[in-house]
């Protein structure tokens, strides 16, 4: 007879404490995020959630070992520590939790408790998205560009960007705008920009006052950019927004920018015809800051010299110069 599966969320707070008192890894597990959170009949209390929970995640249950990994990350409850974190998310990664899958493939694009590593980092990222996680989706998507697989990128983009991510969203509009489909960029722009996302407000602003996608609109690019300028907790989105405002004569603001990328002043410079974002300091390529290419692969594009130089261990692994055209056969 195959076992029935019990919702514990619907099980009254007494039933789950005797169920977790009797070694019930799930109950445990429940518990744990129930006095975590305060939620399902239990006061919050974080310290006797955090008991429940590495009691449940030492047993092996998945999902409490995922919840450890977080309050490890962000120190909930225990002490914060990077590499522990790490050990409880590989644990609960390889028994298929999503979520630990993403948390990892993070922490190798980032190099957070473990070395930068973009092959790893695309490892969990991709097993997290192939179980429909939209962070990872997405993600996929950006790691696939800086690595110029396009095609596969567009594949992830569009997933994560249907489900209503806005960073696929934008993302999506760059690679779209890339490729000369700027009336398809526009939409995904403005979809992005009315969920208030910073990025897409600053190119969907641009779009409107270069008559890109859409006809030329001073008013409604002003309107756009004025909006990308006042995300003040994105300095990078609200400083480009800015100073594109200032080069067509509008000074939204008295106070004085933030560069920013520190390794590269804005100035002036000829319209683009792309959005591409830097590898390390993630700002986007604007008509106020022009990119480099790798001279190598020609393909991944930085702010910086300096922003190259710091990403090059993570990009010679996949840096491979141009394979030259067959020449054709008679």
């Amino acid at each position: 007879m195959a076992d029935v599966f019990v919702d514990y969320t619907l099980l009254l707070l007494s039933h789950v404490r005797e169920l977790a008192d009797s070694g019930d890894r799930r109950a445990q597990a429940q518990l744990g995020m129930r006095f975590m959170h305060g939620i399902l009949g239990a006061k919050k209390n974080v310290p006797k959630g955090v008991r429940w929970t590495l009691k449940a995640a030492t047993s092996g249950n998945a999902q409490a070992q995922h919840n450890m990994g977080f309050c490890c990350e962000r120190g909930i409850g225990v002490d914060k520590d990077d590499a522990i974190s790490i050990e409880w998310y590989k644990k609960s990664a390889v028994q298929g939790i999503p979520d630990a899958q993403a948390h990892l493939g993070r922490a190798y694009q980032h190099g957070e408790g473990v070395d930068k590593d973009l092959v790893e980092a695309e490892k969990w990222y991709h097993l997290a998205a192939q179980q429909g996680h939209t962070k990872a989706q997405g993600n996929m998507g950006l790691i696939l560009t800086e690595w110029g697989r396009q095609d596969e990128a567009e594949h992830w983009y569009r997933l994560a960007a249907e489900e209503g991510d806005t960073f696929a969203m934008s993302n999506l509009g760059t690679m779209l705008h890339g490729r000369g489909l700027s009336e398809e960029a526009f939409i995904w722009f403005q979809r992005a920009s009315d969920l208030n996302a910073p990025h897409a407000m600053h190119n969907l602003g641009s779009f409107y006052l270069h008559g890109q996608g859409v006809p030329a609109d001073r008013d409604k690019a002003i309107e756009w950019l004025s909006r990308a300028a006042r995300q003040t907790e994105h300095p990078d989105v609200s400083c480009i927004a800015e100073q594109t405002l200032r080069n067509i004569g509008i000074d939204i603001s008295s106070r004085t920018a933030i560069v920013p990328c520190p390794n590269r002043p804005i100035r002036t410079a000829p319209q683009l015809d792309t959005f591409v974002r830097c590898p390390d300091c993630k700002i986007f390529e604007t008509p106020t800051v022009k990119f480099m290419t790798c001279g190598r692969c020609a393909v991944v594009k930085y702010c910086s010299k300096e922003c190259q130089r710091k990403d090059w261990a993570t990009h010679k692994k996949v840096c491979k110069a141009p394979v030259p055209a067959p020449a054709p056969t008679s």
